[in-house]
């Protein structure tokens, strides 16, 4: 694979990773040990003057732990609270801003770290067939799905495009959303508890 531009999208990190170290690569684990992405700023004349007076926008840094945390568990897009401004200082807004993940930027080298040292030879734990439904469930719910009180229920709009976020089809994902929600009412339903009559 060639080498990296000076700031990659997240699928070119990963298939660039993948390919240097031999081994699987996930969001959450370039998240976990790559330092905070980047994004680019558009100026916008109705929110303060983050640019510095400029009329271009810039590239911001995600800077607030938690708003990377929350990325590597709901990989669907990005809660922006905190940021760098075009001089380098943290910004702090509120309420924060939503941003997709596809406009996330990681530097080169950065990601180019990775290859080197135990990061790289980590090996990926091996996913149970019940762990990914249950993740996928999961992903639903921190995506604000609304999920049927049935796992035969009608799907909520929008499960196609955490599907899409996944990167598999929607029947497929569907369908491990179905099992892993029939398994959360079952746990859920009250239990019956047998007391016998007094003599």
């Amino acid at each position: 694979m060639n080498d990296l531009d000076d700031y990659v999208a997240p699928e070119t990190a990963l298939a660039w990773l993948a390919d240097r170290t031999g081994a699987g690569w996930t969001l959450a684990r370039l998240v976990k040990h790559c330092a905070a992405p980047w994004f680019w700023l558009d100026v916008n004349p109705a929110a303060p003057d983050f640019a510095g007076g400029r009329s271009e926008g810039h590239l911001a840094k995600l800077v607030f732990n938690g708003d990377a945390q929350r990325l590597a568990i709901v990989q669907t897009d990005v809660l922006v609270t905190m940021f760098t401004d075009q001089a380098g200082n943290i910004v702090s807004v509120s309420p924060p801003f939503h941003i997709p993940v596809s406009e996330l930027r990681f530097a080169r080298a950065d990601v180019e770290s990775l290859v080197v040292g135990q990061v790289a030879a980590e090996p990926v734990a091996s996913e149970s067939k019940e762990g990914r439904e249950d993740r996928r469930l999961q992903l639903c719910l921190d995506a604000g799905l609304t999920m049927p009180t049935s796992a035969v229920g009608r799907m909520p709009y929008g499960i196609g495009n955490v599907a899409k976020q996944e990167g598999v089809a929607r029947q497929t994902f569907t369908a491990d959303v179905r099992r892993a929600l029939a398994r959360k009412i079952e746990r859920e339903r009250p239990k019956l508890v047998f007391v016998p009559k007094r003599r």
